[in-house]
């Protein structure tokens, strides 16, 4: 399934995972969305969180 990415808490339908809580990394998630989910190509299946 290499045209297919299951986000979990990072991209939800209505907006981007929380960070304040502990743990949590608001540099972390830029990278995930900036630097990892919006380079993938556009024909890729994207299932958010909910």
């Amino acid at each position: 399934m290499k045209d297919r990415v299951f986000t979990g808490d990072t991209l939800l339908i209505n907006g981007t995972g929380r960070t304040d809580f502990q743990n949590g990394s608001a540099e972390d998630a830029y990278d995930s969305l900036f630097n990892k989910l919006l380079k993938l190509p556009k024909d890729t299946l994207v299932y958010p969180g909910s």
